[in-house]
């Protein structure tokens, strides 16, 4: 019994401790809102914003993300564009702004 409740602590304590964003906004330039993410306590997202300058169209992407995987899209269509991009990620609510 004592093993069981020492486990449940520290699994307890691991959640609480992991970072991920519950909610991000989501959008394009000045148009975005605060989106959920994340329903459960996997903590697998992160909020993501890809700034694109220059090019033929500039364009600014806000969204949720899966911590495992970098900025996907954004990418390929600022260098489409022949544009100049930065990704940003971070890990709390809606810290994309």
């Amino acid at each position: 019994m004592r093993i069981f409740l020492t486990l449940a602590l520290v699994m307890v304590v691991l959640v609480a401790v992991t970072e991920s964003a519950k909610r991000c906004y989501s959008g394009s330039k000045d148009r975005y809102e605060s989106r959920q993410c994340d329903t459960g306590t996997a903590g697998n997202f992160v909020c993501q914003k890809f700034t694109c300058e220059g090019g033929k169209s500039p364009f600014v992407l806000r969204t949720c993300a899966n911590k495992r995987t970098g900025c996907l899209a954004g990418p390929a269509i600022c260098k489409f564009s022949k544009g100049t991009g930065n990704c940003s990620r971070c890990e709390g609510d809606n810290c994309n702004s």
